[in-house]
C-alpha cells in the first residue's frame, strides 16, 4: 500500500497520511480555509472541529464524486456523508463575512416598489 507513515495500531490523523493523495491535499487545504475563517488562531476545541469538518468534507466530496461516476457508491450513502459534513461545518460557527457586491432581496424588491411607484 504505502500510504501510511504509522504502523496500523497508531493512532491516525490527517497529518499522518499520504500528501500525495487528492483527498488528503483537499482536507488540509480546507482546514487551512477553516482556520483562517476564524481569524487565524482557533482555541484547541475548535480545531478539532475543524479537522473533523475539512476531513467529512473531502470524504462527502470524493463520496459524491464517486457516485457520479458510476462507482460503488449509494446516493443514500452520499446523503448521510454530505449530512455529516454539514452539521460538522456548522458547529464551527463561522462568521458570516461573505455578502454579495449587490442588493439583498429586501433591498431589490423595496427599490423596484419605489420605482414604481413614482
Amino acid at each position: 500500500m504505502g500510504r501510511l507513515a504509522v504502523s496500523k495500531d497508531e493512532v491516525l490523523s490527517i497529518n499522518d497520511l499520504d500528501g500525495r493523495l487528492r483527498s488528503v491535499r483537499r482536507a488540509k487545504a480546507l482546514v487551512r480555509e477553516f482556520i483562517a475563517a476564524l481569524g487565524g488562531k482557533p482555541a484547541p476545541h475548535q480545531l478539532i472541529l475543524v479537522r473533523s469538518a475539512a476531513e467529512l468534507t473531502a470524504i462527502a466530496e470524493q463520496a459524491r464524486a464517486t457516485h457520479l461516476a458510476g462507482g460503488p457508491v449509494a446516493l443514500n450513502d452520499v446523503i448521510r456523508m454530505e449530512g455529516a459534513m454539514a452539521r460538522a461545518i456548522r458547529a464551527l460557527n463561522l462568521p458570516d463575512n461573505v455578502r454579495s457586491s449587490g442588493p439583498t432581496l429586501d433591498e431589490f424588491l423595496a427599490a423596484r416598489q419605489a420605482k414604481g411607484s413614482s
